[in-house]
């Protein structure tokens, strides 16, 4: 088909992961629509953000075996990427491909072969963007019963969010007033076509035959093809048809190059010529991250609804399948593989059976990919450095290809504190705290899970507020239990006299917890918080009188949002006071 103490300290980090994980099963991924009469074989997350499943899916009387990837984008560190061909015309295998994007930071946890390439070639044949710039223009055939017979194309757009949808590319030179459309960018130039080459074409030459003109254009700069742009240039140089000298693409300019048609009409330039050259792409494309176009589109609207003809030998046929998919929010990407060609194991599906195989996995619109022998799925399993091949190619084997799609982890590979992750809720706040002088235990952790002691409580107060540290004997003014030569006597000295803590009948407590209501108090009176009248509905039902309007003031501010219940009495964990400091801090 191809066109182409550490022990408890680890347990609370371990607990905190599990919990992630566990969050990122029930809550992203809470069920699947899959019948009963599916069977899930294997599941496990690579990372985070990304869950991935093989099933055993039943389509009409026969079964076959499925690869999920579910890919959670509302996770900030976790992206869809493409990988391509560099030159266009270099094959390579999905995972070594994979592996020249991985790198500490840019983990890569999965992947699948991406669009349509041409064999004779090995070059793409549809649309592709990268970082709001036209990598190839391509094709879409008027032939109905071809895969891409409509200008569709998944892709990451401005907000970060998957989608999939029709564009409207616009490529075209004007001269003399008269606009052309330009069929397509670095490929082989056909019949009656007008071919723009950059230096990101494989040849250093347009290597074309003499059955045409070209025009060569060069600039200051080096075009990037960026959309919404117009390129005005003038012609540098001229090869009539018939000539066969090799014409060498500029560096800092491109060439035009037409056959049939197209050469009579660049045949009209003269060198001086002034020439606009436009790309562009609709508004719902601008600025996105990367596009892939592919087809035939196999759900719209959450059902099947394909830009096919049914009927067509393309449609019916069983074999390897390969989709992209999003859910209806973007926020939910899936990569979705079809093994084929296996007898009884797996023979594979036609499309209308792969269409409702996305629509059972919650598939809001999905585009199918280049599928047959180049069908892969690759993920990183538990315990492992590289990527695996989690399905079974139906050569036996792993294709070149030219295009990739990536499900990646970013988060950062350097951590402040071994047990705070950055996707941890309270990593802005304990990342404030280490940028004021907190630097957590000699083990490098942070104690995120722990309770919070007073003497700690105030080590934070005053690094965070920058207090001047009195001598040590200056707490024996203040609290009666605290000894000039305790362990942090200055700071604790330091907080009774900013009136942070004012003591319990003139004592410290330095043996026991911070609870949730007196963090509430001592963060107003340390920031001197004012009520800005907000009137936020918060129970105060079980806060004790002294605390209420505290308590009031915090929810009123937005430093926090435990409105139905506050858990006032509650012990105060190292990980939610960096948190609530931060807020405060800020407000």
């Amino acid at each position: 088909m191809t066109l182409h103490n550490y022990s408890k300290k680890k347990l609370n980090l371990v607990a905190a992961f599990a919990l992630i994980f566990i969050i990122n099963i029930l809550i992203f991924f809470p069920s699947t629509s899959l019948a009963s009469s599916q069977k899930v074989t294997k599941e496990f997350s690579p990372s985070v953000g990304v869950f991935y499943q093989k099933i055993n899916y039943q389509a009409g009387s026969v079964r076959n075996n499925v690869n999920a990837l579910k890919i959670n984008l509302f996770d900030p560190f976790t992206k869809v990427q493409l990988g391509i061909a560099d030159p266009l015309n270099k094959l390579e295998t999905l995972r070594n491909k994979a592996a020249q994007y991985n790198k500490p930071g840019n983990q890569v946890v999965g992947a699948i072969n991406g669009g349509f390439f041409n064999v004779k070639d090995r070059i793409p044949v549809h649309l592709i963007s990268k970082d709001n710039r036209l990598v190839m223009a391509g094709g879409v055939s008027k032939n109905t019963g071809t895969y891409v017979n409509k200008p569709i194309s998944f892709g990451i757009d401005e907000d970060g969010k998957g989608l999939i949808d029709r564009y409207d590319l616009t490529f075209n030179y004007r001269f003399n007033g008269k606009t052309y459309k330009i069929s397509g960018n670095n490929e082989p130039r056909k019949k009656n076509d007008t071919i723009l080459y950059t230096t990101e074409f494989y040849e250093s030459t347009t290597a074309t035959n003499k059955y045409g003109t070209e025009i060569v254009f060069e600039t200051s700069y080096h075009p990037k093809l960026t959309f919404g742009s117009t390129y005005k240039v003038k012609v540098s140089a001229v090869r009539k048809a018939g000539d066969e000298t090799p014409i060498k693409i500029p560096k800092n300019g491109f060439v035009l190059s037409g056959h049939g048609t197209a050469s009579d009409r660049l045949a009209r330039m003269n060198v001086g010529d002034a020439v606009e050259i436009n790309v562009d792409i609709d508004d719902k494309w601008k600025q996105s991250a990367f596009m892939l176009a592919g087809g035939p589109q196999l759900v719209k609207n959450g059902q099947v609804d394909m830009t096919i003809d049914p009927d067509s030998y393309v449609a019916k046929a069983v074999a390897p399948r390969t989709a992209v998919a999003v859910d209806k929010t973007g926020e939910k990407v899936f990569f979705v593989t079809v093994d084929g060609r296996q007898e009884k194991e797996s023979p594979g599906m036609n499309l209308a059976q792969f269409a409702q195989l996305l629509v059972d996995l919650g598939a809001d619109a999905a585009l199918n990919l280049d599928g047959g022998g180049s069908t892969l799925m690759a993920v990183r399993s538990p315990g492992h450095d590289g990527l695996d091949v989690a399905n079974k190619p139906s050569d036996g084997f792993e294709r070149g290809t030219s295009t990739i799609l990536m499900a990646v982890d970013t988060e950062p590979v350097k951590q402040i504190f071994t047990d705070v992750s950055y996707r941890d809720a309270h990593y802005p706040g304990v990342n404030w705290l280490k940028d004021n002088g907190i630097q957590g235990y000699p083990d490098h952790t942070f104690g995120v899970d722990e309770k919070l002691s007073r003497p700690h409580t105030a080590i934070m107060f005053t690094k965070s507020l920058k207090l001047k540290l009195p001598p040590a004997e200056e707490v024996e003014n203040l609290f009666n239990d605290v000894d000039r030569n305790d362990l942090y006597a200055d700071y604790i000295a330091a907080v009774g006299q900013a009136n942070i803590f004012n003591g319990s009948n003139g004592d410290f407590l330095p043996e026991q917890g911070l609870t949730r209501q007196q963090m509430a108090t001592t963060l107003v009176n340390a920031y001197a918080l004012k009520d800005n009248g907000a009137d936020v509905q918060v129970n105060l039902s079980n806060v004790d009188p002294s605390h209420k309007k505290n308590v009031q003031i915090l929810a009123n501010l937005g430093i926090t949002n435990q409105l139905s219940d506050f858990r006032p009495r509650e012990p105060v964990t190292r990980g939610q006071f960096a948190t609530f400091l931060y807020k405060a801090n800020q407000s």
